[in-house]
């Protein structure tokens, strides 16, 4: 997870893994599903830090459930402005692995993943689609993100494919088909708490048709 934001409205600052901490809070395990409980905090400036954020990843033999839980003793506008936050996940050029595509509703053709930009990934950001598919030969990996309803967060998808572009704080070259989704308005929320889910499902055999439309008719975990 990457975080920009404007502190005072002057200035534009990056916050990555390197101001984050985390605690392992609980572990539950079961026949059916594992859950493990972290406790996470963002340095944003000096020693000023975000809230606890709760996150809960629910694992099953299939999917996996991103759930968090943050709590906002205070409106951030007050603070801070045009905070944005990415969650994403990098692929690896390995040339031993399998060619791997991305879909979504306006890009039912794939996009395949190569480590060049083209003006068509570009339009993938600036499409406003909620959900995608990861496809190659092992399989089909369904990605949506669900937002508590009534909150001013908005998201939208968001692919980087440039084995070029360095990626903070490494700093190393190198976006192999990192995608996920990019998080603006958390300067508008109010004293609350705020939810998201962003939930994964690992499947082998389904089309890229039947599994946009699986994430289209999946179940919401939010309220």
């Amino acid at each position: 997870m990457q975080i920009k934001v404007k502190p005072f409205f002057k200035f534009e600052f990056l916050r990555t893994q390197d101001d984050y901490t985390s605690r392992l809070a609980a572990v539950k395990d079961g026949p059916v599903r594992v859950i493990r409980r972290t406790e996470n905090r963002v340095r944003v400036l000096w020693k000023f830090r975000t809230p606890d954020i709760t996150i809960d990843y629910v694992h099953y033999a299939n999917a996996f459930f991103v759930n968090t839980s943050i709590d906002v003793p205070f409106r951030p506008g007050w603070f801070l402005s045009d905070m944005a936050t990415l969650m994403t996940m990098d692929g690896n050029d390995d040339p031993s692995l399998p060619q791997a595509s991305l879909f979504s509703n306006s890009f039912q053709d794939g996009l395949v993943i190569n480590g060049r930009v083209t003006e068509e990934k570009k339009r993938f950001n600036a499409s406003g689609d909620k959900y995608f598919v990861l496809s190659s030969a092992y399989g089909k990996i369904l990605v949506r993100l669900d937002i508590q309803k009534g909150s001013p967060i908005q998201d939208k998808v968001y692919l980087m494919d440039d084995r070029n572009v360095p990626d903070p704080p490494e700093n190393i070259p190198g976006q192999f088909g990192n995608v996920g989704f990019l998080l603006r308005g958390w300067e508008n929320l109010d004293v609350s708490v705020q939810r998201l889910c962003m939930a994964v499902y690992l499947i082998r055999d389904v089309s890229v048709q039947q599994g946009l439309e699986t994430l289209k008719n999946a179940p919401s975990f939010m309220n």
